[in-house]
């Protein structure tokens, strides 16, 4: 008994012992729990008392994730400049190279084709009421005197058309246009036939303004006839000195004409055109004039496109020995051509000698019929326009004669 008793206060020693160990072991946790507490809220404390240091914009920085696209370049490489250059110029070359620039800032400062055409007229309309008293007098002028002066008569000068450019030069040309009949054409040149052309001008007016021309077109050659397309009034046709013909269009921008040409077979001696005539009966839609020469050439002038091409209508043979110049002087050369009101391939020839003759396109080796007309040269020969057998003749003997072609 006593030996069972001591067992159990044995064991329940031992179980003390444990249980005192095992609470010996909290306490130190929580010892050391307390400590980590405290350490831990020390090191908070200090780190809330630290001052964090930012920019002056507060900026704050932050992670984030983007699409960083890869980088490409794309170069070229000029022509290499020329490092040398060397010109030679005079006063001269600078003047015209400053005065190509100016007229080419005039042209970019010009108006629009539409307002240009609005500020003509109204240029127009500010020149007929600047000179209305002539106006009226074109319309309706009557001289009360005329009836006591018998056959002589006065004539009223109403406008005077005159231009800067055309001041070294003379008239040797005139056209009216037969669809606006107050648009006329002028064609200036020299009449010194022995020295050298210096250029032309070929001129356009309008009695609605005869303050400033309506075109101007520039020559190489002296200008010695012209005339205007009945039906396409924009259409100039122009006979120079050097024997060229040229077409000129007023519709068209540019001073150039649309197409010239030249005769194929020119002969020893220069020989200027004395007379340019639209024709009628245009084959193809190609508009088509006639030309005559001094040595008597009446060719025909076909425009296809940008070109002219020549047929010859009427030539008077030479002798066997062209070098004969008792021949080549009394050749007849022509000075003036009309085509037939009403009959398209009747027409009339003046020549040097004083002779008219009357021709055909279907005929082309011999005359209908010849009138010794003048003494002199012929200037001038016209069809009447209402009476078919009628026609005008004007000479530099200084007499004007009226025709009837069936009277020889």
């Amino acid at each position: 008994m006593h030996h069972k008793i001591l067992s159990d206060s044995i064991l329940s020693t031992e179980n003390a012992a444990t249980s005192a160990g095992v609470e010996s072991h909290k306490d130190d946790l929580k010892v050391q729990a307390d400590k980590d507490r405290v350490e831990g809220s020390v090191a908070s404390k200090a780190d809330t008392n630290k001052i964090k240091c930012k920019n002056e914009a507060h900026f704050v920085d932050r992670a984030t994730q983007t699409l960083n696209f890869s980088k490409r370049e794309i170069g070229c490489s000029p022509e290499h400049p020329c490092r040398t250059f060397s010109a030679t110029a005079n006063q001269w070359d600078i003047y015209d190279a400053y005065q190509h620039r100016h007229e080419e800032s005039i042209k970019q400062s010009c108006y629009p084709a539409a307002v240009a055409n609005t500020v003509k007229i109204l240029e127009k309309m500010v020149h007929q009421n600047a000179v209305a008293d002539i106006v009226q007098d074109f319309a309706c002028f009557e001289d009360e005197a005329d009836r006591f002066r018998g056959q002589e008569g006065v004539l009223l000068p109403l406008w005077k058309f005159q231009h800067k450019k055309a001041r070294r030069f003379s008239v040797t040309a005139l056209c009216w246009s037969s669809k606006y009949p107050q648009l006329f054409a002028v064609g200036l040149g020299s009449v010194d036939y022995i020295s050298k052309q210096e250029g032309g001008l070929i001129i356009l007016y309008s009695l609605k303004n005869s303050f400033l021309p309506e075109h101007i077109f520039p020559t190489t050659s002296g200008v010695k006839c012209l005339d205007i397309h009945p039906q396409h009034p924009s259409l100039l046709a122009v006979g120079f000195y050097d024997g060229c013909v040229a077409i000129y269009s007023m519709g068209k921008k540019g001073l150039k004409p649309v197409c010239k040409g030249t005769v194929p077979e020119p002969s020893s001696f220069t020989n200027p055109v004395f007379q340019v005539c639209w024709q009628n009966n245009e084959t193809d839609n190609n508009h088509r004039f006639v030309s005559v020469d001094a040595d008597f050439r009446v060719l025909s002038w076909t425009q296809i496109k940008h070109e002219l091409f020549c047929t010859e209508m009427l030539r008077l043979s030479l002798t066997d020995d062209p070098s004969d110049e008792e021949q080549l002087q009394n050749l007849p050369g022509g000075t003036s051509l009309d085509f037939h009101k009403q009959i398209d391939h009747v027409y009339l020839v003046g020549t040097v000698q004083g002779k008219i003759h009357k021709c055909s396109e279907c005929h082309s080796d011999k005359f209908l019929m010849t009138y010794d007309s003048h003494s002199s040269e012929v200037c001038t020969v016209k069809w009447n326009h209402f009476h078919p057998r009628v026609f005008i003749s004007c000479s530099f003997d200084r007499t004007v004669k009226v025709w009837d072609d069936t009277i020889k």
